[in-house]
């Protein structure tokens, strides 16, 4: 018989999250931002995939260094500022342009985050339209990350007024 490791070693990640199913309520939070836009959709989801030209033109975003070797494939890295702050983000997006979607994932999330997802979309209506961006935020769960760490981000992302 062989030498069973424990669950977390077998399935990463994964695993690991699984195994706090019972807490995962006061470490995933999702959230939604959305603004409306008078203009074709075509041109608001062109912006949204151009991350690379946001520099200048979104306010809190310093740089954007972009690869893309597949089409619709971006490995961005970002600097941004946040008060005083300056932080580096790496991320992979997916852009969907016929269903006017973007997917991306931060492959190196910063404390107190575990993960973070993000879905932009882009959908029309009659004299405008609307842009989504939709969240999702796993918080670490670390003996070193203070309870009241993780309660003030999640309190900062639920009333998210920024970019902060």
């Amino acid at each position: 018989m062989g030498h069973r490791r424990p669950q977390s070693r077998r399935t990463g990640p994964a695993g690991a999250v699984a195994e706090r199913w019972d807490r995962l309520e006061q470490l995933l939070l999702s959230f939604e931002e959305s603004v409306r836009i008078k203009g074709p959709a075509e041109l608001v989801y062109s912006f949204l995939c151009s991350i690379g030209d946001w520099p200048g033109r979104v306010p809190h975003l310093l740089s954007a260094r972009v690869a893309e070797e597949q089409p619709g494939v971006q490995h961005v890295r970002t600097e941004t500022r946040c008060g005083a702050l300056v932080r580096s983000t790496e991320t992979v997006r997916v852009c969907f342009p016929h269903a006017l979607r973007i997917i991306a994932k931060v492959t190196v999330p910063q404390e107190p985050f575990q993960a973070h997802t993000t879905e932009w979309s882009v959908v029309p209506g009659d004299r405008d339209v609307t842009a989504f961006a939709h969240h999702q935020v796993l918080l670490r769960e670390d003996p070193h990350v203070a309870a009241a760490a993780r309660a003030h981000a999640r309190d900062l992302l639920r009333g998210r007024a920024g970019p902060c």
